[in-house]
């Protein structure tokens, strides 16, 4: 990404990317029609194409330091979801795709304005040099967070209700299990993490069943616990382990 950010800008969040998109979705509605496309059977595997990209975007966002790569694999995840919606062929899914497009649009050229505002003031263009951004720049960071925010959950917020994903389901509960998963699992490792994951949804499932009420006090003690005793988490504690051995071998 070595275009200045107002082109990136415009390339991800209004000209090429998001023309792609609508033209993905003229191309299936218009030109080979519902009928026609499910007797070709193209949908499908542009639905398993379309998922597919979803993750691999979103694992390349991951690992990408470069604050505009990060972005710009972040805007081929999002967009993916676009062309699933269509691929699936659903009133529902069609127009939840077209909203997204819209308003995907409007968070990602926030925040590649918000990058290119810190790499021209602070000189910031890597995740990794980033701390610190908020006490020197509140408003444009304030503004990332915001966009950020509504670019992750924007297809939540705008989901119809009759659907399967609601509000209700990025409720303060269900955020504060994703907190205690990177908290349990490690915060700086993506393995730590999904190991987080399993093993907090499998004592969920196995105390929620028998003991409903206790789960959220059984949530609330795991967090002060790993806070208190286990600060890098599960995929930190073999280098805990090893550090206090070596300082009781120390003279």
């Amino acid at each position: 990404m070595v275009a200045p950010a107002p082109v990136s800008a415009l390339l991800h969040a209004v000209a090429v990317v998001k023309a792609g998109a609508f033209g993905m979705v003229r191309l299936v509605y218009d030109v080979f029609g519902l009928e026609r496309g499910q007797a070709l059977g193209v949908l499908l595997p542009l639905a398993v194409v379309a998922a597919v990209t979803i993750v691999w975007g979103s694992f390349r966002a991951l690992f990408q330091d470069d604050l505009k790569k990060r972005l710009a694999y972040s805007t081929v995840s999002q967009v993916s979801y676009i062309i699933l919606g269509t691929a699936i062929l659903g009133p529902l899914s069609t127009v939840g795709g077209l909203v997204h497009l819209v308003h995907q649009g409007l968070m990602k050229i926030t925040l590649f304005f918000c990058a290119g505002n810190l790499a021209e003031t602070l000189g910031v263009h890597a995740v990794s040099e980033m701390k610190g951004a908020g006490k020197r720049m509140p408003l444009t960071m304030a503004a990332f967070t915001v966009g950020a925010l509504f670019a992750s959950l924007g297809g939540a917020i705008y989901s119809l209700q009759v659907g399967l994903i609601t509000p209700t389901l990025v409720g303060v509960v269900a955020s504060v299990e994703m907190v205690i998963y990177a908290a349990v699992g490690g915060r700086t490792s993506v393995v730590g993490a999904v190991a987080g994951a399993l093993l907090v949804g499998f004592a969920r499932s196995l105390i929620s069943e028998n003991f409903a009420q206790v789960w959220l006090f059984f949530v609330g003690g795991l967090f002060i616990f790993v806070v208190l005793f286990l600060p890098n988490g599960l995929a930190g504690l073999p280098g805990q382990i090893v550090a206090r051995r070596r300082a009781r071998t120390d003279p």
